[in-house]
């Protein structure tokens, strides 16, 4: 994944803060199981968010190792923040721990199931280690969420050529990212894609 990748990928905390307003309120009262002593709930929340912003700034400066302990830490206080977890498994990623980052993509999908970048991500795992068959269906869910997002057509596309697929499924992607695609080198590749898959389809 390019850095101009992770960068769009990455939840911002702004956003996130913004997010989580209401939550925090609402869990300042629930006790959970491995609560720190002495720290409420809100406290947790207001300190693992506080290591997610910690974490972002040190992953800007280059200090991957101290980000994704930062992200570690964050999470052990609250488990239940989607960003940290998608954001560790980019940088764990990034180190080449692939299936440390696949379990936090797929945790990262479990708390934030509308979001299409975590499964998208789990599927850049993937496609980057040859499994086209396993990234096709992290590109897929990505799509059940958005069925226009971009990155998740881009992957769905190369996954289907990999796999030598040609159904209406993939054509009818190739489509959506060609009226969606700005990048001139991409949409030539669509364009080589679509007759691909439409002569596969006509031969059936």
């Amino acid at each position: 994944m390019t850095r101009q990748t992770c960068r769009t990928a990455r939840m911002t905390f702004a956003a996130l803060c913004s997010a989580l307003a209401l939550t925090l309120v609402a869990c300042a009262a629930t006790p959970h199981a491995g609560d720190t002593p002495g720290i409420d709930q809100g406290e947790r929340y207001a300190q693992a968010l506080e290591l997610i912003e910690d974490a972002q700034r040190l992953t800007d400066r280059g200090r991957t190792a101290e980000a994704i302990e930062a992200y570690r830490r964050s999470i052990e206080l609250t488990p239940s923040i989607a960003a940290a977890w998608n954001n560790m498994g980019e940088l764990l990623m990034a180190q080449n721990q692939f299936s440390d980052a696949v379990t936090a993509f797929e945790r990262a999908g479990d708390l934030s199931q509308t979001d299409p970048r975590p499964p998208y991500n789990a599927g850049v795992v993937y496609q980057s280690q040859g499994w086209a068959r396993d990234a096709l269906e992290r590109f897929e869910l990505s799509l059940d969420r958005d069925e226009n997002y971009l990155p998740a057509l881009r992957g769905a596309v190369r996954a289907a050529e990999y796999l030598q697929l040609s159904n209406t499924a993939t054509l009818d992607r190739i489509k959506r990212a060609t009226l969606a695609e700005t990048d001139e080198a991409w949409r030539d590749y669509f364009q080589r894609q679509r007759f691909r898959v439409e002569a596969g389809l006509d031969a059936d």
